[in-house]
């Protein structure tokens, strides 16, 4: 139950990570508020032009995986301000905790103490803050290019798949992702879903919701994922001195 738990949980994380990242854009001026909307692909690129932009925002991503009575869920939430500092809050079925990120370091409570994690964790804490990062989400959004497009209070994408065929179009770009679908494939012959993207007036995101539906003769798995960004350009961030302050645990 536990590893079937978890494949369903990579499904999920591969929707969020389904391509490569792509160069950023430096420019700090963008046009993309202005430029006009008129299908899908025009959104698109209004939109990823508007990331250049997005210096501080608050995101969460909740994920609820059920099957039959047993029910995993993962909770992120994410303040990232100005200077790239962040502070992550991880809740699931096993644990709550909170991290930061503050001047590049990994900073964690043990033992009711902050100290700086980043040659331990570092890097397997920081990998957990994909799902929530803005710029993240087109690794996403740039693989919809085929999703229905409406422009009602902002600006929606919407793409659904009925089976394995269409879910390998828009995920099987890597190995690694190959490697899960096929786990699936496996585990769950019948695949079913929708993927919904809400932008604001502006291009910027606003919610991305993620439905999966996994089937085999014995059960049925359901898997609703949901990402909101908020406050961007106004997100605050309050380090605190104990953290700014946290050493290297001595060895």
């Amino acid at each position: 139950m536990k590893r079937q738990l978890v494949t369903t949980i990579l499904a999920s994380i591969l929707l969020m990570t389904a391509c490569s990242d792509q160069p950023a854009n430096n420019s700090t001026h963008s046009t993309a508020t202005q430029t006009k909307v008129t299908d899908t692909a025009s959104l698109i690129r209004a939109a990823k032009s508007v990331t250049k932009d997005v210096k501080s925002y608050e995101s969460t991503y909740k994920n609820d995986i059920q099957k039959g009575k047993d029910t995993s869920i993962v909770d992120f939430s994410l303040i990232k301000d100005a200077k790239d500092n962040q502070k992550v809050s991880i809740k699931n079925n096993t644990e709550n905790a909170t991290f930061y990120v503050y001047n590049k370091k990994t900073i964690l409570k043990q033992n009711d103490e902050w100290i700086d994690a980043s040659t331990y964790v570092g890097t397997q804490m920081i990998s957990q803050t994909e799902p929530l990062l803005y710029p993240s989400q087109f690794k996403l959004i740039e693989q919809l290019k085929n999703a229905e497009y409406k422009s009602e209070n902002g600006y929606t994408l919407t793409e659904t798949f009925d089976d394995y065929n269409k879910y390998k179009e828009l995920f099987a770009n890597t190995k690694d992702n190959e490697k899960v679908i096929t786990e699936l494939e496996k585990a769950y012959p019948e695949i079913s879903g929708t993927i919904t993207v809400h932008f604001k007036e502006n291009k910027q995101l606003d919610i991305i919701t993620n439905k999966l539906t996994l089937k085999n003769d014995q059960t049925t798995v359901t898997n609703n994922a949901v990402t909101t960004f908020n406050k961007i350009n106004n997100a605050k961030l309050d380090i605190p001195e104990e953290v700014k302050k946290a050493q290297q645990p001595a060895k």
